[in-house]
């Protein structure tokens, strides 16, 4: 049949459908090469980059993961309760980090090259409030029983804690020592303070003598019921009193704006109730496993405990392309991501169904022009042919992905508990053909194995070209 030279309607609708198809075609590819879109990553440190209270070397998992989230172009930053100190020289010297929030979010700094860091936000306590936390605790006394009261202020033109010590040091002296934080400062009492970031309340509830911290918190809360200050119950041995409103997520919500960067464009890592509001407000909040029942509520995912390289598989999260829907993919190591893409070869799904989509508006795209070309029988052929194309994609998606974990595959974060097993389960559910599964068989197993040197793998005799794998332990 002659084709009929129909301009017009036909054609535009045709152009203007292929048009779509194309635009969504960029748009995907787009959005999958740049990833989810995450432009920093924010970790508290006490209980979630290193154990509490300590000036502990970042493990190396934790500092990789860091150092490649940095080398991808995301800020790193940190979000903490304790002021800078030589604590913090320590951590830059092992990660590059961007400004970070400090004191519970009442401060967020830069770090200079040298000398004391730039404030970029500040914010403190009302002299009300200083003056009622001075009275509750006076003479580091509460109703008669011992706390340690600590103020977090510009001494001598430099960030450090004022400890109100009229007996001397305390426990809590040692601990911010330990801590690796500026040397503190003991006074007999705290009277001449004029610019308070905060005061941290310690007790020692297993000692007599001194005071519990319930009460402590009970009384303050009631003292400063007007809104002068936000009270911070962190256990039974501490608490903070912070400037009115002020906690960790605003103190991100500064720091992104300072850095330009959305809420949204953040991943979050804690363990805590002083982390609670960062982990609502930002674009993905995370939980250490080991974090407290508060933090993994408000948490939108919980990884693995912070002694177990929970940050760095955190970052993972971050890092890890829309390409890949599994969390722990980067930073793995070569022989690791081989590992992982035969264990997961669904894991590539994503842009197969993005390139059947597009095949999809394609496709309709020609039946409007066949319609207005050739006529109505050759489009409704088309149309059927669209159709069962979109079935048979469909139908072959619901008989062999693996876009969920199934119960016959124990997946593991532990690289080296993936086993040839895992993989070949794997590969079964894809393909039926002996030479690939002989292959990529041999293939898996010597990419299992812990070696030292390059190990080259030769293709079969099936293969184009040859296969080199570059494995490292």
């Amino acid at each position: 049949m002659p084709p009929r030279r129909l301009e017009g309607p036909f054609v535009l609708a045709s152009l203007a459908v292929l048009g779509l198809a194309c635009l969504r075609g960029l748009l995907m590819a787009f959005a999958q090469f740049r990833g989810p879109g995450f432009r920093a990553v924010v970790t508290d440190v006490d209980g979630t980059l290193m154990p509490f209270g300590t000036n502990a070397k970042l493990s190396k998992k934790n500092r990789q993961a860091l150092q490649t989230a940095r080398d991808r172009g995301l800020e790193v930053c940190v979000a903490t309760g304790r002021i800078p100190g030589p604590w913090y020289d320590e951590l830059r010297a092992q990660v590059p980090l961007g400004p970070g929030v400090f004191a519970n979010g009442a401060l967020v700094l830069e770090a200079g090259p040298t000398g004391a860091p730039k404030i970029l936000a500040a914010a403190t306590l009302p002299a009300s409030a200083v003056a009622t936390v001075l009275q509750c605790t006076s003479g580091g006394r509460f109703r008669g029983l011992r706390v340690s009261v600590l103020a977090a202020t510009i001494w001598e033109g430099s960030l450090r804690y004022l400890e109100l010590a009229p007996e001397g040091p305390t426990w809590a002296t040692d601990l911010i020592r330990s801590a690796g934080e500026p040397e503190m400062v003991l006074r007999p009492s705290l009277g001449e303070l004029e610019e308070v970031f905060k005061f941290v309340v310690f007790t020692c509830p297993q000692d007599e003598g001194w005071a519990a911290m319930a009460d402590v918190v009970a009384a303050l809360r009631g003292s400063l019921a007007g809104g002068d200050a936000t009270i911070l119950d962190c256990g039974s041995r501490q608490c903070e009193i912070l400037p009115p409103g002020v906690n960790k997520g605003t103190g991100v919500a500064k720091l992104l704006k300072a850095l330009s960067l959305g809420l949204d464009s953040a991943v979050a890592c804690g363990d805590a109730e002083n982390d609670v509001e960062m982990l609502r407000m930002v674009g993905l909040g995370i939980a250490m496993g080991d974090a407290k029942p508060v933090a993994k509520a408000a948490a939108a995912m919980v990884v693995g405990p912070s002694t177990e390289d929970g940050v760095a598989e955190a970052v993972a999260v971050a890092l890890a392309q829309s390409v890949v829907h599994l969390s722990y993919v980067d930073p793995l190591s070569e022989v690791d991501a081989i590992k992982f893409f035969l264990m997961r070869i669904d894991s590539l799904g994503d842009p197969i169904v993005y390139m059947v989509e597009s095949c999809i508006f394609f496709m309709g795209a020609v039946s409007v022009w066949v319609l207005g070309t050739f006529g109505l029988a050759m489009a409704i052929m088309n149309l059927v042919s669209l159709l069962i194309f979109v079935l048979g994609n469909g139908s072959l998606w619901v008989k062999t992905s693996l876009f969920a974990p199934d119960k016959d595959m124990q997946w593991t974060q532990d690289t080296s508990k993936w086993a040839t097993e895992d993989i070949m389960l794997g590969l079964k559910k894809r393909s039926n053909n002996p030479q690939v599964v002989a292959f990529v068989k041999k293939f898996g197993e010597v990419v299992l194995k812990d070696m030292k040197e390059d190990v080259v793998v030769e293709g079969t005799k099936d293969m184009k070209d040859d296969v080199v794998v570059e494995a490292q332990t």
